[in-house]
């Protein structure tokens, strides 16, 4: 069955006339997709409202405008002392939300449809999440929450990445658990743009040795120090096959690195 998709080109002219045309709570029309030909029986437009209706409520919850979350949210460990951001902790648990609605099919390996998703059913929510509030105005969100060439940026296709790497279903308590760790700092800077620190169980050992008190705790290194870090892991990992190590040695080869700084 056919997927929607939108092209990067087509995306990013349409995010380029909403930014031109100075109408920042009023995105133009979203272009109209295409269909890929692969995929499953899925009603992509229903499963994607229906997506964006419990994120829109998931950020409700954490942003103190809707009734308790029934599950707790993680702070994605913010510095002790310090209160939990509202986009720290809606990403926390949106990845797992994404993850978990949206069913396995081909469409979820191509970029294409994640810039369909957040131009298309997720635009307001994307708004939302990058108003820009308390500086004035506010502003467009940047084009890469929307586009790019692999839509690695896009802001759904990130969340449900997260949750991706860390799945672990011999986890029985919570196969999500290390996807609530982490600010979006973190993930973003030293895991989705550090190619290194994707391998799993390498991915599991770093995190844990960053939040070595669980997802709400303080982490161990400061911004600066973990930069270092991701530095000489990436160094050390052209040299070990980082893919093969398993959870004791994985652990091992991140101390061993943060002991050389």
């Amino acid at each position: 069955m056919p997927y929607p998709i939108i092209s990067h080109g087509t995306a990013h002219r349409w995010w380029k006339n909403w930014k031109d045309s100075g109408q920042v709570v009023e995105p133009p029309p979203a272009p109209d997709p295409e269909e890929a030909v692969d995929g499953d029986a899925h009603d992509w437009p229903s499963i994607a409202s229906d997506l964006m209706e419990e994120l829109g409520a998931l950020y409700n919850s954490v942003d103190g405008q809707g009734s308790a979350n029934p599950r707790p949210v993680s702070s994605g460990g913010r510095a002790a002392g310090k209160p939990p951001k509202t986009n720290d902790r809606f990403e926390a648990e949106a990845c797992v939300r994404i993850h978990r609605f949206l069913p396995f099919d081909p469409a979820l390996a191509d970029p294409e449809f994640w810039i369909w998703m957040a131009v298309g059913p997720g635009v307001d929510l994307i708004r939302r999440r990058y108003s820009g509030s308390g500086r004035g105005k506010g502003k467009v969100p940047d084009y890469l929450n929307f586009t790019s060439g692999n839509a690695q940026e896009t802001l759904f296709f990130r969340l449900w990445i997260r949750a991706d790497f860390t799945f672990d279903e011999n986890n029985s308590d919570d196969p999500y658990e290390l996807a609530r760790y982490g600010d979006i700092d973190f993930w973003r800077s030293h895991v989705f743009r550090q190619s290194c620190t994707e391998s799993d169980p390498l991915l599991s050992a770093f995190i844990r040795f960053q939040h070595p008190n669980g997802p709400n705790g303080k982490t161990r290194l400061s911004q600066g120090e973990i930069r270092e870090l991701v530095k000489y892991m990436r160094r050390a990992a052209t040299n070990v096959m980082v893919e093969v190590l398993d959870e004791h040695e994985a652990m091992k080869f991140v101390e061993e690195q943060w002991r050389k700084i």
